[in-house]
């Protein structure tokens, strides 16, 4: 019997309730386990590593001025610690929200 796979999400005012709602739908149609966490602030990503595998990530909102925000050497050592539990097959995807509109970045 497989695992689901844990797909966490840091969501916060981005994330409306009909969105909310359609994650939850999705998830449960793809056997996944659905972690929400409130918006994501240092040392929330170096406290998944090392956590059950296989886990997905995703980061809709973060804090920058409540606490300290997440740090490039936190997103590096999350990524290069799942590289290393999938033998070196990992997706990343960036979604990039500013004030002034989203921009999307999608790596394979």
């Amino acid at each position: 019997m497989s695992t689901a796979a844990t797909v966490t999400v840091f969501a916060g005012p981005s994330l409306r309730p009909a969105d909310l709602t359609h994650l939850r739908l999705l998830a449960e149609e793809r056997n996944r386990v659905l972690d929400l966490c409130p918006p994501v602030r240092r040392h929330d990503l170096a406290s998944l590593i090392g956590a059950e595998a296989p886990r997905r990530t995703l980061m809709l909102d973060g804090e920058f001025d409540q606490s300290l925000a997440v740090s490039v050497t936190e997103v590096r050592a999350l990524l290069f610690a799942a590289r290393g539990e999938h033998l070196g097959a990992f997706h990343l995807h960036v979604v990039v929200q500013a004030t002034v509109g989203p921009a999307v970045v999608s790596s394979r």
